[in-house]
């Protein structure tokens, strides 16, 4: 009972502290609960445009009430007389209600509606709830971090041990939002079963209900209420266990480096993948552990962070050489942006660390900054940026240059302007290309991509201690690669890729045989035995000489078998 009442008195304390944020998103859950069917007539368009924007002017209010609470903490009582913070909160209040109305006016009638309405081209209200949305990304992320940027002052705790803190609350407010949903779900569902069956909808609405009665107070309950001392259990995991599973990652990481040194071989693609998510992790973990630890485990978890630096060389070779072959996409600006993130966050954690000053609260103010120049500044925003990089290939082919260029590497280049950088990139070609270009294009490059079931991953390696049979009069060996990224709607050249040494171009192979002999074994569920067997033998290249491979993985399609990536290594001889 006594737990009970804590946390009656905490959720009381947290609504009397953030009202205006805690009602918008009561009344936002409240009015989505009515809605949460669908329906597009009049009257569920009214609620959900109410709905939307309750949600972002409870964004606004956050922060806002965070500052009045960090205030009044620190003695001033009168904050309602401080005429700096009224005009700022205005301001803010202001802005989030303006950003509420146009983000529920875009969502819920669509920019094809808007634009009738008003009688403006739907090109340009497509571009305006584009950058409607990259504003509310960015207003979110600053609104984040200037709110827990408060509430770490507000607790007079360091950065590490607030975040360790921080992370505890919010896993007890998890663990609180779970046992209730869990309890009401198996009370409706007995009611169901036993007295009247009731519909689907009614588990769905009970869900959205609790986001807002439940889940939203004890979030801000767990990040603001820090002054409990963490748990022993907690202490143990977040010094031990995780920071134990977090060593043995980076143990398996350098291994996997010293074999890239060893052989002198460009790291695999997902590389890229795997040390963000280690970075993503592991930023939680040290700092979390460095806040809570002994004074004599907290100079070894200071160190640890420094053992991710070499990862960050490996990232820019794996994302660089994938850019350098198939161009920028989004996903690899945003790649970009995660690397130049780290390198800041190391830059700011060695100064910290070597001065010994709290300047870890930086971080703020850095992931604040990369998302505005990744979604809103111009010329050098992932839309731009990906345009830019592609729009020369169109141009060239369209200039009438299609001996320079594939016409593979061009339908690449109008796919990803036209379909995957929204509607900047749709509003680009319909500023620089014609009707008939646009349709010449059109028809080289398909409508859309068309996505279509699940992929199948496939691997496949030599084993080390093979030799390789080199007879026949062969006088040069190269060590190669080929990296393939195609597109789900194929072409037809789909089997056959350029054979690289560094950056020359060693021949072309057609690997079709072999693909669809290793896409049969995996269905077949063929162990690894059988599919490694299959690349014991060469294969011919197009202009001669012979393909020796030593590791080949395949994404394909699994209801058509189409190729989707092939990243392979190996030697060619000639």
């Amino acid at each position: 009972m006594s737990g009970l009442r804590k946390i009656k008195n905490g959720f009381v304390e947290i609504v009397k502290e953030h009202p205006v944020s805690v009602i918008s998103v009561l009344i936002a859950t409240i009015l989505y609960s009515f809605i949460c069917d669908g329906g597009s007539d009049d009257a569920t368009r009214i609620v959900r445009c109410l709905a939307i924007f309750f949600l972002i002017f409870a964004l606004g209010a956050i922060p806002c009430e965070a500052f009045r609470v960090y205030k009044i903490k620190s003695g001033e009582n009168h904050i309602f007389k401080n005429k700096r913070y009224l005009a700022i909160s205005a301001a803010v209040m202001v802005f989030s209600t303006i950003l509420g109305v146009l983000t529920a006016l875009f969502f819920t009638y669509g920019h094809n509606t808007i634009a009738e309405k008003i009688g403006v081209s739907e090109f340009t209200v497509d571009l305006w709830e584009e950058y409607d949305y990259r504003i509310v990304a960015c207003f979110a992320v600053a609104v984040i971090c200037v709110s827990l940027y408060l509430f770490l002052k507000k607790s007079g705790c360091t950065f590490e041990e607030y975040t360790a803190k921080a992370f505890c609350g919010l896993m007890k407010a998890e663990i609180v939002f779970c046992v209730v949903l869990i309890g009401l779900m198996m009370i409706i569902g007995a009611f169901s079963a036993l007295i009247f069956e009731v519909d689907f909808s009614v588990y769905e609405r009970v869900w959205i209900l609790l986001l807002g009665f439940v889940q939203y107070p004890c979030m801000l309950m767990g990040i603001s209420k820090t002054e409990d001392e963490i748990s022993k259990f907690g202490k143990v995991m977040l010094s031990y266990v995780l920071t134990g599973l977090l060593a043995i990652a980076f143990v398996i990481i350098y291994a996997y480096i010293i074999k890239v040194i060893v052989k002198w071989m460009f790291p695999m693609y997902m590389v890229f993948g795997i040390l963000t998510s280690l970075f993503g992790f592991g930023v939680f973990i040290w700092t979390m552990a460095q806040g809570i630890c002994e004074e004599s485990m907290r100079k070894i978890f200071k160190f640890m962070p420094l053992l991710f630096i070499p990862c960050i060389i490996m990232e820019i070779v794996s994302l660089g050489r994938q850019i350098y072959i198939y161009g920028l996409t989004l996903a690899r600006y945003a790649g970009i942006a995660a690397i130049v993130f780290e390198i800041a966050y190391f830059v700011l954690y060695i100064y910290n660390m070597k001065k010994e000053k709290n300047a870890m609260p930086v971080v703020f103010c850095i992931v604040i900054a990369v998302s505005y120049v990744a979604l809103l500044a111009p010329g050098i925003n992932a839309y731009s940026a990906v345009i830019a990089s592609h729009k020369g290939n169109v141009m060239k082919y369209l200039a009438n240059n299609k001996e320079n260029i594939s016409t593979h590497a061009v339908s690449e280049s109008y796919r990803t302007i036209a379909y995957s950088c929204g509607a900047a990139g749709k509003n680009y070609i319909h500023k620089k290309l014609s009707d008939e270009q646009n349709n010449a294009m059109i028809e080289l490059a398909g409508t859309e991509y068309h996505p279509a079931g699940g992929t199948t991953y496939i691997y496949a390696n030599r084993n080390d201690d093979n030799c390789f049979d080199i007879s026949g009069g062969y006088e040069k060996l190269y060590i190669v690669d080929i990296a393939y990224s195609g597109s789900e709607d194929g072409d037809s050249g789909r089997y056959e890729y350029d054979v690289t040494c560094g950056e020359e171009k060693v021949g072309v192979v057609n690997l079709e045989d072999l693909i669809k002999k290793l896409v049969n074994l995996e269905k077949a569920g063929a162990g690894s035995e059988k599919l490694n067997s299959v690349i014991e033998e060469p294969v011919a290249l197009n202009d001669g000489g012979k393909l020796i491979i030593s590791y080949i993985s395949i994404d394909c399609n699994e209801e058509d078998g189409r190729v989707k990536r092939v990243d392979s290594n190996g030697y060619v001889l000639k």
